[in-house]
């Protein structure tokens, strides 16, 4: 069961991270200047190209943020 459980936060963490980087991104380009917005909100592509992944610095807080909602939960 508890590994069950494990699973189900996982899932949970990966949206609530796409959620609320999105939130962070939607946040940047309407409120902060078109310059700065567009290096915070920038796609940036690491490794070959073939086996790279892309991250944005949204991206990037909303999987901390995430991570610390989730982990207060599960100690919960």
């Amino acid at each position: 069961m508890k590994g069950l459980r494990s699973v189900i936060f996982v899932v949970i963490f990966f949206i609530l991270a796409a959620l609320i980087g999105y939130g962070f991104e939607k946040l940047m380009v309407s409120f902060l200047p078109s310059d700065l917005a567009g290096s915070l909100v920038r796609v940036f592509d690491i490794g070959v190209h073939a086996l790279s992944f892309n991250i944005n610095l949204c991206g990037i807080l909303g999987l901390i943020i995430s991570y610390f909602l989730v982990s207060y939960l599960i100690k919960k």
